[in-house]
């Protein structure tokens, strides 16, 4: 009888240990460490909103590694004597670490527009 006891107190507390574990919600911070911005035109470069697109890393820690990056894909231009350019996957990134996500905005900013230039010439 002891022994049914026993182990009736102990499923007992078992179970209200399962339930109260269930019941305990802890809040998850999500570390972004790479965004990637895919693009099929030129001009879609144009819409980049680096603000927006470096706040994902806002809640990482001051030491986190970070990396974004723009692709073009298949991208063929025209050329004023009517020859064509081809860029197949053309990657632009920037590398770094979160605090210093303003420089890397301003970086990659810089580098898009070049780009951007560059593929418009």
């Amino acid at each position: 009888m002891k022994t049914i006891k026993l182990l009736t107190a102990t499923l007992f507390l078992f179970v209200i240990s399962a339930v109260q574990a269930q019941d305990a919600h802890e809040d998850s911070i999500v570390k972004v460490k790479e965004l990637g911005i895919t693009v099929d035109k030129v001009e879609e470069l144009d819409t980049l909103n680096w603000t927006e697109v470096f706040s994902i890393f806002k809640d990482n820690n001051p030491e986190d590694s970070i990396q974004v990056f723009i692709k073009i894909n298949k991208l063929e231009l025209k050329k004023d004597d009517l020859s064509k350019i081809r860029y197949d996957d053309l990657t632009l990134s920037v590398i770094g670490i979160s605090k210093n996500r303003e420089e890397l905005k301003k970086e990659i900013n810089e580098k898009t527009i070049a780009l951007i230039k560059h593929l418009k010439e």
